[in-house]
This record gives C-alpha cells, sequence and structure tokens, in this order.
C-alpha cells in the first residue's frame, strides 16, 4: 500500500516530494492514499494529522535524500513521513520529549492508520500501490 518512514515530532504526514515543491505526477493518488492514512489515524482519539508536501507549507526546509523521495520515485511506492505527536504548531510544543502517556496513543493512532491503508488496498486493487511492510507489529496494543 505504502511505504512509511516514522518519526517525532510534528504532528503531520508528509507526502513526496520532500526536495521540491512540485507535484508528483501521481498527485492525485498521493493526495487519496494520504487521506486514507490521516483519517485512519485519526479515528482512535480524534488527533488530526495534516497532509503536506515539500517544505510542510513554509513550516520545513526542503530536504534530499529522504527515504520518502527514495521510495516514491526510485522504487514507485507511495511514501510517507508520519510525525507522531505532539504537534510542532503547538506555541508550548516540547519538541522531541514526548511524554510517557502519549506512547501508547500515538502508536494505536499509528496502527488505525496502516489498517485503513491495507483496507483501502484490499478494495481498490490499485496496481500502483505497493505493499506495506509489516510496521504494526512495532506496537504492542495489549
Amino acid at each position: 500500500v505504502a511505504h512509511l518512514d516514522v518519526h517525532s515530532y510534528s504532528q503531520i504526514v508528509l507526502g513526496a516530494w520532500s526536495r521540491t515543491t512540485t507535484d508528483p505526477n501521481n498527485i492525485t493518488l498521493v493526495e487519496t492514499v494520504a487521506d486514507v492514512l490521516t483519517a485512519g489515524m485519526a479515528a482512535a482519539y480524534g488527533t488530526e494529522y495534516a497532509f503536506y508536501r515539500g517544505n510542510a507549507g513554509g513550516n520545513m526546509p526542503l530536504a534530499s535524500g529522504t527515504m520518502q523521495d527514495y521510495m516514491h520515485g526510485a522504487r514507485g511506492i507511495n511514501s510517507y513521513t508520519v510525525e507522531l505527536p505532539p504537534s510542532m504548531f503547538l506555541p508550548e510544543h516540547p519538541g522531541f520529549l514526548v511524554s510517557p502517556d502519549t506512547i501508547q496513543p500515538a502508536c494505536e493512532e499509528l496502527a488505525g492508520g496502516i489498517e485503513a491503508l491495507l483496507r483501502f488496498h484490499a478494495v481498490t486493487n490499485l496496481t500502483e500501490l505497493a505493499t506495506l511492510a509489516p510496521a504494526a507489529s512495532a506496537c504492542s496494543l495489549a
């Protein structure tokens, strides 16, 4: 379905491209898959993850050599960087200091996004979408 590169912090999802503000050729598919991912993530607790490309609407510098751009460009796989909470848009954001009580909810949100991507792929059978590595096993939801 997609390649996901998971980080903290910012509470956003970034799609191709990171190195330029130019849209990829399959921008409609990139945005559709991002919508599925972010909706699946929001389903758990209502946490909103904004989707950006390029410089994240001027909030981040352009970056070359990212895994998301490599997977999208060289491998033809829709690829996203998921930046988990806390949000960089809050004035009091703690940056990379993730509160221990937010780890499990963020993991559940990510698992919800992955599940939504798998369900989307199962019902659409889009040949442009590749398979997803079993990243959900990184989260313990017990």
